[in-house]
């Protein structure tokens, strides 16, 4: 069995050289956007991730459970002070699970499920975002109460 450290976990969005990967450019608020208008529920927030236990592997997925500590995305922009638990899926490649990223605060879109709230995570993904700058934060908060999402 393929082992993935903690630490794995966390920052899991950045596409680095080492990676192998080219991944487009990401753009909060184009995949705010994306989401939004998903069939699928999503809860928003702008805050620090920890991992909270122990990793498996189930398929194709390393999964692990997971906090955000932050503020929450509503109709008043990133007003809501959250700790939320999430379960976070990391999506393996046929080779291994690597390490990535450091973490930190990061801008992350969790998905509802019957279970609970899910981030999935990987190479590429558009659902977490490290790095978002004041003016980014505000341009998702626009898009999401006046509808002002760029053109």
């Amino acid at each position: 069995m393929r082992h993935i450290a903690t630490t794995a976990l966390l920052g899991l969005g950045l596409c680095g050289p080492a990676a192998g990967f080219i991944c487009p450019e990401l753009d909060p608020v184009r995949d705010f956007a994306a989401i939004a208008s998903a069939p699928e529920s999503y809860v928003v927030v702008f805050g620090t991730l920890s991992v909270t236990g122990e990793q498996r592997e189930t398929g194709r997925f390393a999964v692990a459970p997971a906090r955000v500590v932050g503020r929450q995305l509503g109709r008043n922009g990133f007003a809501r002070r959250v700790s939320l638990e999430f379960e976070l899926r990391f999506e393996c490649t046929a080779l291994s699970c690597p390490i990535l990223g450091t973490g930190g605060e990061a801008l992350v879109f969790l998905r509802r499920e019957a279970a609970g709230l899910v981030l999935e995570s990987g190479y590429c993904s558009r659902n977490e975002h490290y790095g978002v700058d004041p003016a980014t934060l505000e341009a998702v908060a626009a898009c999401h109460t006046r509808g002002a999402c760029g053109g």
